[in-house]
């Protein structure tokens, strides 16, 4: 008797990956049309404006509390196939579905057994957090693929294995700088990575391409904000978690009596998106200052 051949474990992560692809779209579609939190309703906003040609803005004027990329990747979505916060979800699914692939592709390079990668592509596919963010318009998502096809180029840089390696790796990194802040100093870590194992001239390539889409958002701000930031949201976030008289119900904080949606613009918002010159400290203290003055204030307006 013919003994058949065992499936590879490549192949069933495919066969998962294409499994979880319905429950997703399910999910996202029965999601409806409404955001649940203040900052997913802020990257719509932001994006409708985008896809509309009225610029990077919110209710509250021109603005960086928010990255770019993420806005930038609803955008396209909206162009393509209409403002629609469904839509939106539906492409997050999507992008979702991507993660694991990613995954077991940089993985392979990496780990000896092919069949780890699979594992490894399993587990982002499984990953509660990324099913959950997923079904949001958080930049969870969006912010893990990059990251991920970035530390796999800098990996294929070192081994020189294509010419294309290095700049990709800087672009990718520097799209996960722009989607989540606090990653952007990756792109000169990858570059010293790179130089220290003798490869001198990609780690330079990389740095310099992952620079150039931040370098583009941080001239912006000056430009319209009138202070070279990479964003604004930072010193109010750190103080409205600090505050301890607040709680998070549903989406958004009291505040010692006062209503605050989570994560959203302190009261002065419009100065700080208001496009005249300013010390760059003033914008990056503003929001702790304003936030810390109304702490035990129920006169707090947002």
């Amino acid at each position: 008797m013919t003994k058949r051949p065992a499936i590879p474990l490549a192949l069933w992560l495919w066969l998962l990956v294409l499994a979880l692809v319905p429950l997703r779209l399910w999910f996202a579609w029965n999601h409806g049309e409404a955001p649940t939190f203040y900052d997913e309703g802020d990257y719509h906003q932001i994006a409708a404006k985008l896809a509309a040609g009225e610029g990077f803005s919110g209710s509250y004027g021109a603005t960086a509390f928010r990255p770019p990329a993420q806005p930038l990747f609803l955008a396209v979505v909206y162009a393509v196939f209409g403002t629609s916060v469904r839509s939106a979800y539906i492409a997050q699914a999507l992008l979702a579905s991507l993660l694991p692939l990613v995954t077991m592709w940089f993985a392979r390079s990496e780990l000896k057994h092919s069949g780890w990668a699979s594992l490894a592509g399993a587990l982002a596919a499984l990953h509660p957090g990324i099913a959950y963010a997923s079904t949001t318009l958080y930049p969870v998502v969006l912010t893990s693929v990059c990251l991920v096809v970035g530390v796999a180029y800098v990996s294929r840089a070192a081994l020189r294995e294509s010419r294309w390696s290095a700049p990709a790796a800087g672009l990718a990194l520097g799209m996960a700088g722009l989607t989540t802040p606090y990653l952007a100093p990756l792109v000169g870590i990858g570059g010293v990575l790179l130089a220290l194992r003798g490869r001198l001239r990609r780690g330079l390539v990389v740095t310099l391409v992952g620079l150039l889409p931040v370098g583009l958002w941080v001239a912006r701000n000056a430009d319209v904000l009138g202070a070279p930031v990479l964003g604004t949201h930072g010193g109010y976030n750190l103080a409205l978690g600090a505050n301890a008289s607040s709680r998070v119900s549903q989406g958004s904080s009291s505040h010692a009596g006062a209503s605050l949606p989570s994560s959203s613009p302190p009261p002065s918002s419009s100065s700080l998106s208001a496009p005249r010159r300013r010390s760059p400290n003033h914008d990056f203290a503003s929001p702790v200052i304003l936030c810390w003055a109304c702490t035990g204030s129920s006169s707090c307006g947002r």
